[in-house]
């Protein structure tokens, strides 16, 4: 009994040595493993802080009233955290290191490419559906995968160039939210309607080859685009060509676009024009860069 009593003993004299040692919080000023913010403050970095209790996490943010961006870049997050925090603090602007897999994107990058190929291991509309908090996205390719819906892309309304060729997409009434779009490849889907696109009066290069579209006339009112490739947009097949009628009423409504309805997908050199290097580029860097002529 002695022992333990003298065990206690000493816990308690280092515990009280511990305090004694350690600095005074600031008045006005609250910490979280070590991170010390005013409480009037409207910006915290936390570092390479690691959160482990995301409960008393929360606690702590609370305290600053006038919190609008935290920023835990290094700090590994699940799904399931990162939606927990937006749902409790959802006027606070969150930095997270996003994973997909074997991709990883800040939430502050402008530009985002899986840079998959027909080879790669392909992901579907869950996996993507995070791709909704990172609001800076200017620039998106997730071609080459399973998706079969665009719902997140209402969260992304400043993006300028969107790659979703070769998923398994239907619908892509979301794509028409997107007014300031200027590059858009919707090739080797099952599309049937493009309506929502006839809204989309910044674009300049549109792909929509390999489609099952019945219609094209939405299309016809975008007088601004510049290059639109067609082959077999009506029909998913290499035997079916668009009607040379409804080619020529497109090259009739779109005198200034380069209209190709011969070439394949990515041929006839869709992929030799100078925006696509710049595309290229920024999916490599993951910082947008605006085209020429197009800098606003």
């Amino acid at each position: 009994m002695n022992g333990i009593k003298r065990l206690l003993a000493a816990a308690l004299t280092l515990l009280m040595l511990l305090l004694a040692a350690s600095p005074a919080l600031a008045e006005g000023t609250a910490a979280y493993e070590g991170v010390i913010a005013p409480l009037d403050t409207e910006y915290i970095d936390m570092g390479n802080t690691q959160v482990f209790d995301f409960p008393s996490f929360i606690s702590f943010l609370r305290q600053f009233p006038n919190l609008k961006k935290v920023d835990m870049f290094a700090t590994p997050v699940t799904r399931a955290r990162i939606d927990e925090m937006v749902a409790a603090l959802p006027n606070v602007e969150f930095g997270w290191t996003i994973r997909i897999y074997e991709h990883t994107v800040r939430t502050d990058a402008t530009a985002f490419s899986t840079l998959h190929r027909s080879s790669s291991t392909w992901h579907g509309s869950r996996d993507f559906e995070v791709l909704k908090y990172c609001k800076n996205l200017l620039a998106l390719d997730i071609g080459h995968n399973e998706i079969d819906d665009l719902s997140f892309l209402y969260d992304l309304p400043q993006l300028k160039v969107l790659i979703v060729a070769c998923n398994q997409i239907t619908d892509i009434t979301p794509v028409g939210s997107l007014k300031n779009l200027e590059y858009l490849e919707l090739f080797k889907n099952n599309i049937h309607d493009i309506s929502c696109l006839s809204g989309l009066t910044n674009l300049i290069d549109l792909n929509i080859c390999f489609n099952r579209i019945a219609d094209l006339t939405p299309i016809m009112g975008l007088t601004q685009l510049e290059r639109l490739w067609i082959f077999n947009s009506n029909n998913y097949s290499d035997d079916i060509p668009v009607d040379p009628a409804v080619v020529a009423a497109l090259r009739q409504a779109l005198p200034n676009t380069y209209i190709d309805s011969t070439n394949w997908s990515t041929e006839g050199g869709w992929r030799e024009h100078e925006r696509y290097f710049i595309i290229n580029e920024m999916f490599h860097s993951f910082v947008y860069q605006p085209f020429p002529g197009h800098e606003n």
